[in-house]
């Protein structure tokens, strides 16, 4: 479910309603399983469609940022780099060689 919401905002008390679990039993379960909450798997998601995209098509990395709802470039780019340590447009140059 998380992962086929990589294109719109991540909400946990949706998720909640959808499969019937408390936030914390939600919670407790990614933690266990993935190490990790729900948000930042989801956020790791969008990152790693975002490797994707910047490899294997043409788009901006501002439409990237669009598709992919971080809300505007700079926010993208800043996630990006703080995930992968190199900008959207170094990731793609060094993947490009």
């Amino acid at each position: 479910m998380i992962d086929n919401s990589t294109t719109e905002e991540f909400n946990l008390d949706k998720l909640c309603e959808q499969i019937n679990y408390s936030k914390n039993h939600i919670i407790n379960i990614f933690s266990n399983k993935f190490d990790m909450t729900p948000y930042k798997y989801y956020k790791n998601s969008k990152i790693a469609l975002a490797k994707e995209y910047l490899i294997n098509t043409k788009m901006t990395v501002g439409e990237i940022a669009s598709v992919l709802s971080f809300g505007d470039q700079q926010y993208f780019s800043y996630s990006f780099k703080k995930e992968t340590g190199f900008s959207p447009k170094k990731y793609r140059e060094i993947m490009k060689v």
